[in-house]
């Protein structure tokens, strides 16, 4: 080892893990003076909490004396320990007395057993690190990410055990009514509100293309997808394409540079807890007052790769999760994530998001782009969705998306030269002459789809030709 190997270890061998004498001590004085405090001091503590042997001895002693039905005092507590021999070894009378006498009153001990708690769950941090560290040590092939799943999965669940007893912020409903509260805001109304919204989608369909006119939109406040937008602060994580290809991209989109400034572009970012770590401290050195937007290219670049024996709907939950506690930390924040749907079809088109039903309740918002025959379709849902439309056509033009109207399913899923018909019927084209001049088509291949339309009952004869039945 090092000669800075060994210093480094020689110092970490004389800190002391973390504990507070004074809130241990404070915590079973107030018991012994008031044992009517016993159910605040158990819903947080047990004896292996107490980092001194000898004060979770007592603790035990105390919680035993008082779930016998007797009143937990100095005597009964020290009758308790001598006949478990622990009497004299504990302190005796002498240190049962100090500890009732250390404090003037039990109306802080919750506060008290938080401190003991805190310092507890920060022991057991340092020995899962400490485990973690060891198995890197011997690791002899074992995959990195194994360690690293391992590891997260524990400080998550001691994570979700420290935020288990916090103490509530509820309030009563009628109280609730009566406060003035904010609606939810959008920084595009209606597709992308505050929170996290899913942008889902088949590989090579455009999603990345439609995120790129989001971030154009809000970065300079013009409209996305014919809807308006603030103007905002964005980060694009592009995590999938390399800086190259994407100034090829933004190239391609045909708009002054100068409408770009300000977008900050990453194309290396760490994942998870880390990851969003960084994002918090982007959004507290911005300087500005405005919205912000946080676009991620693609969730499976950001999340920790899933394991093998956790619970898969959790782990897609938890995957969302952390940028879902992060908008709530930071008010009005918006944060667009990218992935996957599968091949399989299903009538449902949230079922269609790879993954697990997790994905989409742990978001706030999604947004499912599907090819069907020849059409492009954008399915909107989540909390923040209030319209009764959730799907609209959208089509692909000189290397954007427009959002055309309200999907048809009928309209929408027939081959394009059949809707160009329907769409002259609808513009007031009657006669087959006039079908055939307007679609460049022959006059037999006219005459066919007029023919399968009408079959499909979605046109009618006329005595001078044709109308479309509504």
């Amino acid at each position: 080892m090092s000669a800075v190997l060994r210093a480094v270890d020689s110092v970490a061998d004389k800190r002391e893990p973390p504990y507070s004498n004074e809130a241990e001590q404070s915590v079973l004085g107030g018991l012994l003076l008031d044992n009517a405090r016993w159910r605040d001091a158990t819903a947080l503590l047990n004896s292996e909490d107490f980092y001194r042997q000898e004060h979770g001895a007592i603790f035990a002693a105390i919680n035993a004396v008082i779930v016998s039905g007797e009143p937990a005092d100095v005597i009964t507590v020290f009758q308790h320990l001598q006949v478990r021999g622990q009497g004299h070894a504990l302190g005796g009378l002498a240190y049962l007395n100090a500890l009732a006498q250390s404090v003037p009153s039990a109306s802080n001990l919750r506060r008290y057993a938080e401190i003991v708690r805190d310092q507890a769950i920060l022991r057991r941090v340092m020995s899962i690190c400490d485990s973690a560290a060891d198995e890197a040590f011997g690791a002899r092939g074992k995959p990195p990410t194994k360690i690293i799943v391992d590891l997260s999965e524990k400080l998550s669940a001691l994570a979700a055990l420290a935020n288990a007893h916090k103490i509530s912020s509820g309030i009563d409903a009628a109280d609730l009514l009566e406060r003035d509260t904010e609606e939810p805001g959008f920084i595009c109304d209606p597709f992308i509100g505050e929170g996290v919204t899913l942008l889902a989608g088949p590989p090579k369909t455009g999603k990345t293309t439609l995120v790129r006119q989001l971030m154009h939109a809000v970065n300079h406040g013009v409209p996305f997808l014919g809807a308006p937008c603030q103007q905002g602060d964005v980060l694009f994580l592009s995590l999938e394409e390399g800086s190259r290809l994407m100034k090829k991209k933004l190239r391609a989109m045909s708009i002054d540079s100068g409408e770009f400034r300000g977008v900050r572009m990453e194309f290396e970012w760490p994942q998870a807890a880390e990851g969003v770590a960084r994002i918090r401290d982007w959004l507290k050195a911005r300087k500005s007052d405005r919205p912000a937007l946080i676009l991620i290219d693609s969730l499976a670049r950001f999340r920790l790769p899933p394991s093998a024996k956790a619970n898969a709907f959790s782990e897609d939950y938890a995957a969302v999760q952390r940028l879902a506690d992060l908008c709530k930390e930071f008010l009005g924040l918006s944060i667009v994530v990218l992935h996957h749907t599968t091949k399989a079809i299903h009538d449902d088109p949230v079922a269609m998001i790879s993954g697990t039903f997790g994905l989409s309740a742990g978001v706030d918002s999604y947004l499912i782009m599907l090819r069907q025959s020849q059409a492009y379709r954008l399915h909107a849902g989540g909390r923040l969705w209030d319209r009764d439309q959730h799907d609209y056509a959208i089509e692909r033009d000189a290397g954007r998306w427009n959002l055309t109207g309200e999907w048809d399913e009928t309209f929408c899923s027939m081959p394009p030269k059949q809707r160009a018909i329907l769409e002259l019927l609808g513009e007031g084209a009657k006669t087959n002459r006039t079908l055939e001049e307007a679609t460049g088509q022959s006059a037999s291949s006219v005459s066919h789809m007029l023919k399968v339309l009408l079959s499909k009952g979605l046109v009618s004869r006329l005595a001078n030709g044709w109308e479309i039945v509504r």
